[in-house]
């Protein structure tokens, strides 16, 4: 969801209408006819395209690395270990999680 929001954000959508309305086959041929193609066919010529390539790198690079940032601080919070360890002897069992004998 997010990155459909960043992609429709930055004129992705805009893109897509250009490729589609025109009766291109694919954003290929579009390309192929450069800046002179995408100021013609495309709403906010060339600049609406270098804004929905920079969307398009941000969401599958930029976004991967800030859920990367978070996670790792989060994991700095998170003690499995000593949590499960603490459960086990809490519930009867042994810190390994084998059965504590009866005495």
């Amino acid at each position: 969801m997010i990155v459909g929001l960043i992609l429709s954000g930055t004129g992705f959508d805009t893109l897509t209408k250009a490729v589609t309305k025109n009766g291109f086959e694919d954003w290929a041929a579009l390309a192929a006819l450069g800046t002179k193609g995408f100021d013609t066919y495309v709403e906010g010529g060339a600049a609406t395209v270098d804004k929905a390539l920079k969307g398009i790198s941000f969401a599958y690079n930029g976004m991967p690395l800030i859920f990367l940032a978070i996670s790792i601080v989060l994991f700095a919070f998170f003690h499995l270990e000593r949590d499960l360890k603490q459960l086990r002897v809490e519930n009867g069992f042994n810190e390994d999680g084998t059965l504590r004998e009866s005495k």
